[in-house]
């Protein structure tokens, strides 16, 4: 893919989300913990766009959707940057 196939992906995974959050670099953990909170500020329905480099958060942030009920609406992890669109769902308790 050229650099601006990739930009494009990026753009449209920007305009379909409310907020992003950009992880790239983080520990595990750490990343959850941000998306976690990120998420429980959010209103029903709201979008976060969730930028990774990390390879463990293409099996870890579809799990932490499963588990807090919110719905991974798409996922680019083909390629870096990683890619994660998550809509809210649900109140995370």
């Amino acid at each position: 893919m050229s650099k601006f196939n990739k930009r494009e992906t990026f753009n449209k995974y920007l305009k379909e989300a409310d907020y992003k959050i950009n992880i790239e670099g983080l520990l595990c953990m750490s990343s959850l913990y941000l998306i976690r909170n990120s998420l429980i500020k959010m209103r029903d329905g709201e979008k976060l766009l969730v930028i990774s480099n990390n390879t463990i958060s293409r099996e870890d942030i579809p799990k932490l959707c499963y588990v807090t009920k919110n719905r991974l609406i798409k996922k680019k992890i083909d390629k870096l940057p990683f890619l994660f669109l998550i809509q809210k769902t649900n109140i995370i308790k």
